[in-house]
């Protein structure tokens, strides 16, 4: 009789230690009250996922910017640019590197700008021709002269360099230009057109 109690007793002690490991964390009858934080929060997305990198916006030619378009920029926000002024963006891939501008084929003669871009996509070069300056910048009727003192004005440039070279078309014709010790060059010529370019910066002259 003694030998059946026993295994009774031993039965119950079975059936309670099963009922208790069924208990879980923090649930009334269990002895865990701690648990490993969650890493989701309630919509169900982990919060200490890294963030891929994001991608790094090239600087403005040390801020220096002409109706949003700066060296240094991708191409493809150029183009991006240009649609947003009711301007035609046409791009051209070349072996060594990008050119885009208002025309189907480069270069064709037709074109009233182009940019130009390396490998990376970065542009090196803006330039606008005089009717799309005049389009642009709203300066139709006033001399090349007038919106080269304009721009110095307008862009806080210290000054322009008035020079008298030999254009595009073999005629002798004034220019102004500003070489800035950041790293760029503008240019306006007789006829207007502006173009904005990359040189070497002066603080990487070595002479010794």
């Amino acid at each position: 009789m003694k030998r059946y109690f026993c295994m009774l007793g031993v039965a119950a002690l079975a059936i309670l230690a099963v009922a208790c490991s069924k208990t879980g964390p923090n649930e009334p009858g269990s002895d865990k009250h701690s648990q490993t934080p969650s890493n989701k929060p309630a919509g169900g997305e982990a919060t200490n996922v890294p963030e891929p990198p994001s991608k790094r916006v090239p600087e403005k030619s040390e801020q220096f910017a002409v109706k949003g378009f700066y060296l240094g920029m991708e191409i493809r926000d150029a183009q991006r640019r240009m649609a947003q002024l009711s301007v035609k963006a046409v791009l051209h891939e070349f072996q060594d590197d990008y050119r885009m501008s208002d025309a189907d084929d480069f270069p064709s003669g037709l074109e009233s700008y182009f940019l130009q871009a390396g490998p990376d996509k970065h542009v090196y070069r803006i330039h606008f021709d005089g009717p799309l300056v005049d389009r642009l910048f709203k300066v139709e009727g006033i001399s090349a002269e007038m919106f080269a003192q304009e721009f110095v004005n307008a862009y806080n440039i210290p000054s322009m360099e008035q020079k008298l070279q030999e254009d595009r078309y073999g005629n002798l014709s004034y220019t102004w230009d500003f070489i800035s010790p950041d790293g760029y060059r503008v240019t306006i010529d007789s006829y207007k057109a502006l173009t904005i370019d990359r040189v070497a910066k002066s603080s990487g002259f070595q002479f010794d």
